[in-house]
């Protein structure tokens, strides 16, 4: 287990998933919307 503060992969993976959740959870998709033509797949577990 590593902090995302010291590993930079590790903190981009925890910006995309803090976006997604915001957007599912709070109605808030700016954070979404400036990455979302980055994303080339995204897989939804339910």
């Amino acid at each position: 287990m590593r902090r995302s503060k010291q590993e930079a992969l590790i903190q981009i993976a925890d910006l995309v998933a803090g976006a997604i959740l915001r957007r599912d959870s709070r109605n808030q998709s700016e954070s979404y919307e400036m990455i979302s033509g980055k994303i080339v797949e995204l897989i939804e577990y339910h």
